[in-house]
């Protein structure tokens, strides 16, 4: 017995570290997007359009925080409640930005720089962070039922996905809301395709 429970425990730890290595797979792919999206922006657009995207997408980031403690909540388990409060912090934060904007706020706090910056492109920012917080839920129950595997390749795909919208947004209309537009597009085809692999997951899984 005591032989069994130390080879079910070096099983369990090879699984940990497999997990491990997944995650952080999946976290370097991750972290491609903006950095190439800002790159390649800055070929497309010029450097003033491409500060603007830059400027756009940290004051997006802002919101960050709230959907890591969705994402962390997520993957212990299914919570409604979670759900709704992150929707809700998220739909203030966007809120708070754009009053900020209108009422000149960060221009004054960013400089001459933020000049680039339309509402227009502050509105799409924050739908871009919406949507992702819909995709983060079939992400996290797929993280849950050990599909690592399975999210590994789905964001291989759909970071091929932000880094073609760039190129075709640049291609058809290099503005830098035709980008933004483009991560939109990109994290709603995460969200289809996160959903039909957790649906059949779940399928598999007898649920």
């Amino acid at each position: 017995d005591v032989e069994r429970s130390r080879g079910l425990g070096d099983v369990y730890k090879r699984q940990v570290r497999g997990a491990q290595w997944w995650v952080v797979a999946e976290t370097a792919i991750i972290g491609l997007v903006q950095p190439v999206a800002l790159k390649l922006a800055y070929h497309g657009l010029g450097p003033s359009a491409a500060t603007g995207l830059k400027f756009v997408m940290t004051i997006a980031n802002v919101i960050s925080p709230i959907l890591y403690y969705l994402r962390l909540r997520l993957l212990d388990r299914h919570s409604r409640a979670d759900i709704m409060l992150s929707t809700v912090l998220i739909v203030a934060s966007s809120g708070a930005i754009l009053i900020m904007q209108i009422c000149g706020i960060l221009r004054l706090a960013l400089g001459p720089g933020w000049d680039t910056v339309t509402m227009l492109m502050l509105v799409v920012a924050m739908i871009w962070k919406f949507v992702t917080v819909v995709s983060t839920i079939p992400f996290t129950t797929l993280r849950r039922l050990g599909r690592g595997a399975t999210v590994l390749v789905l964001r291989s795909l759909t970071t091929a996905a932000y880094i073609g919208g760039v190129l075709a947004a640049l291609a058809a209309r290099p503005t830098t809301t035709g980008v933004l537009c483009a991560f939109v597009l990109a994290e709603a085809a995460s969200c289809v395709l996160f959903e039909i692999a957790c649906v059949r997951a779940k399928r598999e899984e007898g649920r």
